[in-house]
């Protein structure tokens, strides 16, 4: 997580992301919190390296629930800045 927090395109993705909740519709809400419930239960579990990279692909594939596109390309960016790293 420390490689995180100094990659600049990282830190730009997170505040997109933190801008894009501001957007989201009461349905979108429900949803997001569905989905990190999710995330949340398999972080624990052990089975996800990158909760936020879980997170991301998941909204990302939920586009029948959720159509804020800020959104849809705050995750893309985060996705693309942490795989860049890689």
């Amino acid at each position: 997580m420390s490689d995180e927090a100094t990659n600049p395109d990282v830190e730009a993705a997170m505040k997109l992301l933190q801008e894009a909740f501001k957007f989201l519709t009461p349905d979108e809400r429900t949803t997001i919190r569905e989905i990190q419930a999710a995330v949340d239960a398999a972080a624990e579990g052990g089975t996800v390296a990158d909760p936020r990279l879980e997170f991301c692909y998941t909204v990302k594939i939920s586009t029948d629930r959720i159509n804020n596109v800020r959104l849809l390309k705050a995750c893309e960016a985060y996705i693309a800045a942490t795989e860049s790293k890689s």
